[in-house]
């Protein structure tokens, strides 16, 4: 018998019909969120992701990096922590300039990370109860919008040095408002929020108000308007995508079952058509959703990705689901399909999917979120994909080679290891086949694997400083 390996080199390639092909998904952190994590993406491609940590007893972010379309992620030396204060929230938001930050609150304000200097500016004018943000495309700006504690007032305040100094825009935006999201392309911010608020906030109105830049750092309010008057029902999540003329805002309605519904605008963000269900009304539960819009050579729109909690739709029970919709046709949405390979963690509720589109290999559009694939709740990426080709192994700094057969796998690192490593492999379908964790401090570890047949694997290890996956075909 003879064997033969090699390693499987993915090219990603958007499809814009309504069938989409997504790969396997990818452990990039393992470890389990204690705050909302963020994504974002450069213009050559390479994709940013911060998880707020405190596996070590005291609070960080984890700032990891992929520049090769998500199939590897390495943590950066621009990492925050530990500090003391728990961390509530992260937003990341690239500006103008191409740079790319990385917003956390504390109790303390709001702190921003450049992804790329390691230089951290801060807001520390009030305490944040709440807050969002955006980078304009123009300039290195960033607005920033926060819901102070203990009173329903929203301000906002603008930097054009990554939060060293502020000044611009600055105004009260409302003082009975409080969740504050915004999104901003071209020269046109949405912003949306519950208003005026009621004992139980996600029963309250939603408010949408439009901001123009005349100039990078000055924004002018155009139009307040209420979006959703209905105070009967809870909407526990919303956002708002912008794209050239066409807002998609997006809502959740519901409880214990939730649908996700959608109002879309056709003249940026003026007048809103009626609402209509975008996921749910089919006897299950559709929610924790993300949304972006995508502009690609002549094909433009708006992604989204969400929760849903029907047991029974491959390729796993409750699975993360994927649509999309064209600026032409923008109340269209496709078919959605799922992605998820291992079981979604939906609770806490800001284990919300991080989702953006980037220009790597092809243009592509990935999703951060939580899942469980036996060994904790750990964060994964995948991206709309298709497999194209055969190629060897690439350096990655961490693994240096790699030997397997039927019954044996061998594994050869870079350095010798000095954490505890997990590795797992799995089948094409996600299914897990084998899985390990090993204190052995070498540079070679050679594990026995039940029986294989000929087929294409998916390798993922881990040593809490480096995560990295590997395509593997056996043929026999």
């Amino acid at each position: 018998m003879k064997i033969r390996y090699t390693f499987l080199l993915i090219l990603f390639v958007i499809n814009t019909s309504n069938t989409f092909a997504w790969w396997n998904d990818i452990l990039v952190y393992n470890g389990k969120p204690v705050a909302q994590h963020s994504l974002a993406a450069k213009s050559n491609g390479t994709l940013y992701l911060a998880v707020p940590d405190s596996s070590a007893g005291m609070y960080s972010i984890q700032l990891l990096k992929s520049t090769n379309d998500g199939n590897t992620w390495l943590p950066v030396s621009n990492t925050t922590g530990p500090m003391a204060t728990a961390i509530t929230k992260t937003k990341m938001v690239r500006t103008g300039s191409d740079s790319v930050y990385c917003l956390y609150s504390t109790t303390a304000g709001v702190y921003l990370l450049n992804v790329e200097t390691g230089v951290i500016g801060a807001f520390t004018s009030s305490a944040v109860a709440d807050f969002d943000a955006a980078g304009s495309p123009a300039g290195n700006v960033i607005y920033l919008f926060v819901n102070e504690p203990l009173n329903f007032t929203i301000k906002r305040y603008t930097t054009l040095d990554g939060g060293l100094t502020w000044g611009g825009s600055t105004a009260t935006v409302t003082s009975s408002g409080q969740t504050p999201k915004v999104y901003m392309s071209g020269t046109r911010l949405i912003l949306n929020y519950y208003g005026p608020v009621n004992g139980d906030p996600s029963t309250s109105k939603i408010r949408a108000a439009t901001y123009d830049e005349s100039v990078p750092g000055t924004i002018g309010a155009t139009a307040f308007i209420d979006i959703v008057t209905n105070t009967a029902v809870k909407k526990k999540q919303f956002k708002s995508v912008y794209n050239f003329n066409i807002v998609w805002f997006f809502f959740t309605e519901g409880d214990t079952s939730q649908v996700i519904k959608c109002r879309i605008s056709t003249d940026n963000g003026n007048n809103y058509g009626a609402e209509q269900i975008v996921a749910g009304n089919n006897g299950f539960s559709n929610y924790n959703f993300d949304a972006c819009h995508y502009e690609f050579f002549g094909a433009w729109g708006c992604y989204l990705t969400y929760y849903n909690s029907n047991a029974t739709l491959p390729p796993t029970p409750f699975p993360m689901m994927f649509t999309n919709a064209s600026l032409s046709t923008p109340s269209a949405f496709s078919t959605p399909v799922a992605y998820s390979d291992f079981n979604v963690v939906d609770t806490p509720s800001y284990h919300l999917p991080a989702i953006t589109a980037f220009s790597g290999t092809t243009n592509d559009v990935g999703v951060a979120w939580i899942e469980n694939s036996g060994n904790g709740n750990w964060v994964y990426f995948d991206r709309m994909s298709a497999s194209t080709g055969i190629h060897d192994i690439t350096d990655d700094g961490f693994i240096s080679g790699i030997i397997f057969n039927s019954v044996e796998l061998n594994i050869r690192f870079v350095e010798q290891l000095k954490n505890k490593t997990v590795i797992q492999l799995s089948d094409v379908t996600g299914k897990i086949i084998f899985q390990t964790i090993t204190d052995l401090q070498e540079n070679f570890i050679a594990v026995k694997t039940p029986p294989l047949t000929a087929g294409v694997y998916l390798l993922h290890v881990s040593d809490g400083k480096h995560v990295v996956t590997k395509k593997l075909l056996l043929s026999k």
